[in-house]
């Protein structure tokens, strides 16, 4: 008789583990998702800085930087000397607002000699 009186206690408390246990483990999954997003979208936007930065060292001017802006981000173009210095700001959306994260992208290129010469 006390032998199933043992698995009777056992099942509710293996219940209780699993109701202790389960919205920690989807706290923690939650997070690292978050955090994988946060980093794909931190990669997008320097690779937007990177791609404008070329096409301005190379041809003068960028129709990327017009795309990137009309698609929400801002785009801040300095050239010092032979240098151009792309930084690229995009609002986070989502918890990302609610947090105040922003994405920032810079890259730094050399300008192709005689690009802009006329």
């Amino acid at each position: 008789m006390n032998a199933m009186r043992e698995d009777k206690t056992e099942s509710g408390m293996v219940t209780s583990e699993f109701a202790l246990v389960t919205p920690i483990y989807f706290l923690m999954v939650f997070l690292m998702l978050g955090g994988l997003v946060g980093a794909w979208r931190t990669i997008d936007v320097s690779n937007e800085a990177k791609e404008i930065a070329r096409e301005y060292s190379i041809e003068g001017r960028t129709d990327v930087a017009v795309a990137v802006q009309n698609s929400g981000g801002e785009v801040s173009i300095d050239v010092t000397g032979e240098i151009v210095h792309v930084t690229v700001r995009r609002v986070g959306t989502g918890l990302y607002e609610l947090a105040g994260v922003d994405f920032v992208g810079q890259h730094r290129s050399v300008i192709e000699p005689g690009v802009h010469d006329g």
